[in-house]
C-alpha cells in the first residue's frame, strides 16, 4: 500500500496493515514513525531538563511499545486515537528518562512541577514534604504497603499526571470526582505510614 498525503489511513486501517504482510508492516511502521516525530518538539518544551538523546531514546522506546501493543491487540481505537495513545506512552517514557537523570531526592523535588505541570500546588507541596523526609525509593516502599489501588492512584495523579477521568478509568472508579476523593484518602494514609516509619 502507498500512503496518500491527501487521505491519511484510519486507525483501523493502520491496525490491519500492521497485522498484515511483512511489506505492509514495514511501510506502516515507517509512516507512523515519521508521523509522530512532532511530539519530540513538544517534549523538548515540556521537559527542558532532557537532552535530545534522552528524548530520542524515549521516542524509540515509546514507538516500539506502541507497535507491540497494536500487534498484540492491547490498543483499543474506540477509546482513543492512535496519536493520543502514542502521546501518552511517549510522555510516560520521557518521565522515565527524567527519573534516570534525577539522582537524588532534592533534584527530584525540584523537578516535580516540571514532571506534572498541571498538578495543583497543594499536591506538589505534600508530595515534596513526603519525599523530603526520605528518599523517593523509601517512599515507594511505604506505598507498597497501602491497600490497592492507593499506590496506583497516587502515582497516576501526582507523578504521571493523569487527569481525574483517566485515573478513574485506570483504577476502576465511576468518575474523576470519586477517584480524586479516594486519592486524597490514600495520601493521608501514606502520610500516616511515613510518620510511623520515621517515629514521629
Amino acid at each position: 500500500m502507498t500512503f496518500s498525503l491527501k487521505k491519511e489511513p484510519s486507525d483501523l486501517a493502520l491496525i490491519n496493515l500492521l497485522r498484515g504482510t511483512h511489506r505492509d508492516f514495514e511501510q506502516t511502521t515507517h509512516f507512523l514513525y515519521n508521523k509522530f516525530k512532532g511530539f519530540q518538539f513538544t517534549a523538548k518544551k515540556r521537559y527542558p531538563s532532557l537532552s535530545d538523546e534522552h528524548i530520542q531514546d524515549a521516542y524509540t522506546d515509546a514507538f516500539d511499545a506502541l507497535i507491540k501493543k497494536v500487534v498484540a491487540g492491547s490498543y483499543d481505537p474506540s477509546k482513543s486515537s492512535m496519536s493520543t495513545y502514542f502521546c501518552q506512552i511517549f510522555f510516560n517514557k520521557c518521565i522515565d528518562q527524567l527519573r534516570k537523570v534525577t539522582n537524588n531526592k532534592n533534584e527530584w523535588i525540584n523537578q516535580l512541577q516540571e514532571l506534572v505541570p498541571d498538578l495543583p500546588s497543594a499536591s506538589v507541596d505534600l508530595i515534596s514534604k513526603l519525599v523530603s523526609q526520605d528518599d523517593f525509593m523509601n517512599v515507594l516502599k511505604v506505598m507498597d504497603t497501602l491497600k490497592d489501588p492507593c499506590k496506583s492512584l497516587i502515582l497516576d495523579f501526582d507523578y504521571w499526571g493523569f487527569s481525574p477521568e483517566e485515573a478513574a478509568k485506570r483504577n476502576g472508579y465511576k468518575n474523576g470526582h470519586s477517584a480524586s476523593q479516594a486519592k486524597y484518602r490514600c495520601l493521608e494514609a501514606l502520610r500516616k505510614k511515613i510518620r510511623r516509619k520515621n517515629g514521629s
